[in-house]
């Protein structure tokens, strides 16, 4: 949702206020913190449950969670509590729901996170792969957590992975026929089977254990989803109300992934990209952060700094140039234009 409409809309249409509300809806923020006592605070993400078939049942609930889980963890706080809502096809079988309901709960018990509450139901006009909504939840004691909105000046800007993997992934796999006449079977093939990357959870987590959440240590951290790693960076920006200054040329980009987003005029920089993680991080903890991501054999970019705090509206600024957020995510142009038949026709490659 645009920013204009969350100021004029959303951000009116808040319900009561409360003293105990910490952390409210806000642009850039995808965690909510409420203050329960002097020693707890309750951490909460909402997202849709997106379950998408293609991706095989099982791959498909993890998925999902990894979708709520890749927000909450920015906090470097792991989830502890899972209240879900399956609104379900009427054609999808129970034998396939029993499937989807056994690998969350085996997702869940990874990061010993426990369904709480929730609703299960088929009902007619439901289609994939919107079906339903979940919340995570954690409690934490203040002080112990951070959220996007906490980046401090002078912060480096690190980033895991590459841009665009997720969208890449989900082509292959969503149109499988056409991708492998762009890239060739050998590589769809090769991204088909990368799902289990599009979870940043780890890294958060690891990046808050080495370096410590707070000013001195990784101040915040922000998942890329949708509009990709631009839109990733000024939501940061714009929650933190600090200026930003980056290289965005210093971005990982794989050929593959460059050569998809090419076909169909998408740039995989504003292209959605879960797995992937922008941390701030304060300068005399880069090394450790980065050693300690790496080990794991995790790619990790120093994309720039975080500037002082904006007078007005802040700004991102790539070597100079002002960056806005993108209005279309490049996962959208690429559908749109396989649909439409474009991107052209080539020759399996091998590779």
């Amino acid at each position: 949702m645009s920013y204009p409409f969350f100021l004029q809309s959303i951000a009116r249409s808040l319900g009561a206020p409360r003293r105990e509300v910490k952390v409210g809806p806000r642009h850039g923020v995808d965690v909510g913190v409420i203050r329960l006592s002097r020693q707890r605070s309750l951490l909460l993400t909402t997202d849709p449950l997106c379950l998408i078939p293609a991706f095989g049942w099982e791959s498909a609930a993890r998925y999902a969670f990894h979708v709520l889980a890749n927000d909450l963890t920015t906090t470097g706080v792991a989830p502890q509590f899972l209240s879900v809502d399956w609104n379900l096809p009427v054609d999808m079988s129970e034998r396939d729901m029993e499937t989807v309901l056994r690998a969350l709960h085996d997702e869940c018990r990874k990061f010993g996170t426990a369904i709480v509450a929730g609703h299960t139901g088929r009902y007619p006009g439901v289609s994939f792969p919107m079906v339903g909504g979940a919340t995570l939840f954690s409690v934490a004691k203040p002080g112990t957590f951070v959220t996007s909105a906490d980046a401090c000046p002078g912060s480096r800007v690190l980033l895991t992975r590459t841009a665009a993997l997720e969208t890449a992934v989900t082509v292959a796999h969503l149109h499988p026929h056409e991708t492998e006449e762009l890239l060739g079977i050998y590589t769809t093939r090769s991204l088909r089977r990368r799902l289990e990357e599009l979870s940043s959870s780890p890294e958060a987590l690891s990046a808050a254990r080495v370096a410590g959440l707070g000013p001195r240590g990784v101040s915040a951290m922000h998942d890329v989803a949708e509009g990709g790693i631009v839109g990733a960076l000024v939501e940061m920006s714009s929650a933190s109300r600090l200026d930003l200054e980056v290289d965005l040329s210093q971005v990982p980009v794989e050929p593959e992934v460059g050569e998809l987003c090419s076909r169909f005029g998408a740039d995989p920089l504003t292209s959605m990209g879960q797995g992937s993680l922008l941390l701030a991080v304060h300068p005399k903890q880069v090394a450790a952060v980065v050693h300690a991501l790496e080990r794991h054999r995790l790619p990790v970019t120093d994309l720039g700094r975080f500037g002082p705090r904006a007078r007005a509206d802040p700004r991102v600024r790539d070597r100079g140039r002002s960056v806005s957020a993108p209005t279309v995510d490049g996962l959208t142009i690429i559908s749109l234009g396989l649909e439409r038949g474009k991107g052209g026709r080539s020759r399996p490659r091998t590779r």
